[in-house]
């Protein structure tokens, strides 16, 4: 004679303790959310020039009085990421009640005339912004070709290293303070490179030695007074230079 034995399926109870661990975790995590032992009380921002510590904090939609939690898992760098201005946004969340933002910037050191307009770029030939005037007196960049550009992108040019020479000259300029007004530089000839500086013409010749000129020429501009005309030729370093008047 067969003997019948009963069967209890288990599912339902693993299934039930399943989901209370789910519902205690979740618990869990409100209550962190919600503690104010965790709550954001202070947030620092550094190396910000161009943006406020407002428009920085309203871009990465990060405030006070609300969980540091809500910053640990999530991607708020990219919301910033997407300015050409930004060069890179790291942000620290110290437990429990601080968060630390470190921006950097990029700067823009020249202007190229387009179409009317001029592209503002940084130091390796990005393009920051467009614009129909100046902001600041910057080097005006011209005498090399190009035909494509975005917004973040670096300029596409025809001649790469000519480029990168008027790149260097500007950042120079940038870098011993020779910028109380825009100065134009032409390199539509890389042996004969010239700036143009109110009255003045500089006659720079190559890039060799393109520091040493700048520096030179920054010296012998305190000796000229306002509203002379000449030009000056730098070409020749083993020369003295001269400022030639024009009559």
């Amino acid at each position: 004679m067969n003997k019948i034995i009963p069967f209890r399926d288990k599912t339902p109870k693993k299934t039930g303790s399943i989901i209370g661990m789910m519902i205690l975790i979740s618990i869990f995590v409100i209550a962190l959310l919600i503690s104010p032992l965790f709550i954001v009380q202070r947030i620092e921002v550094q190396g910000n020039q161009r943006y406020t510590k407002e428009e920085i904090l309203e871009s990465l939609q990060i405030k006070t009085k609300i969980s540091i939690f809500h910053f640990l898992f999530s991607n708020q760098e990219k919301k910033l990421m997407n300015d050409p201005y930004i060069a890179s946004v790291q942000i620290q969340r110290d437990f429990p009640k601080e968060i630390k933002i470190e921006i950097i910037e990029r700067k823009t050191i020249g202007y190229v005339p387009y179409m009317g307009a001029y592209l503002y770029i940084d130091k390796d030939g990005r393009v920051l912004e467009t614009a129909n005037h100046f902001t600041e007196p910057l080097p005006l960049l011209q005498g090399f070709n190009f035909h494509a550009f975005g917004l973040g992108d670096l300029l596409i040019v025809d001649e790469p290293e000519v480029f990168n020479v008027i790149l260097k000259i500007s950042q120079t300029m940038f870098k011993y303070e020779l910028l109380d007004e825009v100065i134009k530089i032409d390199v539509e000839h890389p042996e004969d490179i010239q700036l143009q500086m109110k009255n003045i013409q500089v006659l720079l010749g190559g890039i060799d030695e393109y520091d040493y000129k700048i520096r030179a020429l920054l010296q012998i501009l305190d000796h000229i007074p306002e509203g002379d005309r000449g030009y000056l030729d730098l070409r020749d370093t083993t020369k003295p230079f001269v400022f030639k008047y024009l009559t």
